[in-house]
């Protein structure tokens, strides 16, 4: 279900995946996507907070019930199912976030 180079030594599939996320967070929530740009710098990321995500499968963010229906549509959709997890974590805290004015913030408020 996971993609093999996900753990190996230097995680190039993870550091990938930072990157894709990246680029979805930019086409599916683009107001969001600026906010976060014009408070984290140019070269935003959030992988500060997401990789801990994709390593853990959210058991470390998300409550049991999510966590479980997660892993669900993970074993039966694929690992895309991942991205979208992450998509909504944001899309649901899009709001909170917005009104975020630090970075601090915005990763305290993602953890």
């Amino acid at each position: 279900v996971l993609p093999e180079d996900m753990f190996r030594s230097p995680m190039i599939g993870l550091q990938a995946d930072q990157l894709v996320l990246d680029e979805l967070v930019a086409r599916r929530l683009p107001l969001l996507s600026e906010h976060l740009r014009a408070k984290l710098g140019s070269t935003a990321s959030l992988a500060p907070v997401t990789v801990s995500w994709f390593l853990s499968l959210f058991v470390d963010c998300l409550p049991e019930p999510h966590r479980l229906r997660v892993w669900d549509m993970l074993f039966a959709h694929g690992y895309a199912v991942i991205f979208q997890g992450c998509l909504g974590i944001l899309e649901l805290c899009q709001d909170a976030l917005m009104q975020c004015t630090t970075p601090t913030a915005i990763y305290m408020m993602l953890q």
